[in-house]
């Protein structure tokens, strides 16, 4: 497989930092309003955001022999925002258990 191009990524990872950051933002709300509603709302979008982000994985792993995605700062923003939303979520379902 040879590399993505720039406009690939950034049309594969600008959607992982929306889903992500909305998914954030849901999760936020829901804490807010002490009501675990929106959660399910939130890893849903963070489960799609996760399927966008498997498929560049798995691309690298397929190609033992090229560099398919080379590290840019899309890229890395994007990362930061799943793993933030990831930690958010669960955060956010733990204090509501304990609210």
């Amino acid at each position: 497989m040879s590399k993505f191009t720039k406009e690939e990524l950034l049309e594969g990872f600008m959607p992982i930092i929306a889903l992500a950051g909305t998914a954030k933002s849901i999760a936020l709300e829901s804490l807010r309003n002490k009501d675990k509603s929106g959660l399910a709302e939130a890893k849903a979008l963070l489960l799609e955001a996760h399927g966008v982000h498997h498929k560049f994985v798995t691309a690298e792993c397929e190609d033992d022999d090229n560099v398919v995605v080379e590290l840019n700062l899309i890229i890395a923003h994007a990362e930061d925002q799943y793993m933030a939303a990831e930690t958010i979520i669960s955060l956010v379902e733990i204090l509501l258990d304990v609210i």
